[in-house]
């Protein structure tokens, strides 16, 4: 009597093996990762994606149910050792899937999220990451200067400002206070 429990390597019969292969366990996993992505969703459309990160889809909980789902794939495609060619679509798939996993943790852990301006007509002239605060001034040569304007650690105050140079305009550009809400402030007098 040849039973398909009885051809399956000891591995495989395995109660932790089993569970990180059931159906079940990835069920819920992608219903959990759903609820998170739809929270996520609305975070980022209520506040920004700086919140929507912090809370959900750069937290730990987050990566490791990522990860959790990742194991489930492996462990499901490796539940059907020995292979077979009728394997073959289940296993692309699977392999598919966590392929882009592991490429989001690599993004997640040594990528850099960021945009850049764009002006008709124009090279791209400068990079604004997400995490940085920037200063943009549009200057009368037409063209869109940016400056670090990362003021937490070190404000700028009226007796202590921070100096950004001249414009071309010949205007001297200094910072002289900064209101976390409001950002940084120009001042008009020469």
């Amino acid at each position: 009597m040849n039973s398909r429990s009885t051809e399956q390597p000891a591995w495989q019969r395995n109660p932790i093996f089993e569970f990180f292969a059931s159906l079940k366990l990835a069920v819920v996993l992608l219903a959990v990762i759903i609820v998170a992505a739809i929270a996520g969703t609305i975070y980022e459309s209520s506040f920004d994606a700086k919140i929507a990160r912090a809370y959900v889809y750069g937290a730990p909980w987050f990566n490791l149910w990522l990860i959790l789902l990742g194991a489930n794939l492996a462990c499901s495609a490796l539940s059907r050792w020995p292979w077979r060619k009728h394997h073959l679509a289940f296993l692309i798939t699977h392999l598919g899937i966590i392929t882009l996993l592991i490429g989001s943790l690599i993004g997640r852990i040594w990528g850099v999220e960021g945009t850049i301006t764009l002006f008709k007509g124009d090279p791209p002239t400068n990079r604004l990451l997400v995490n940085e605060r920037q200063l943009r001034v549009h200057d009368v040569d037409g063209i869109v200067k940016g400056y670090p304007a990362e003021f937490l650690h070190h404000p700028p105050t009226p007796q202590h400002p921070r100096d950004l140079g001249l414009l071309a305009s010949g205007a001297h550009l200094k910072i002289v206070d900064y209101a976390p809400v409001i950002e940084g402030k120009l001042n008009q007098n020469r």
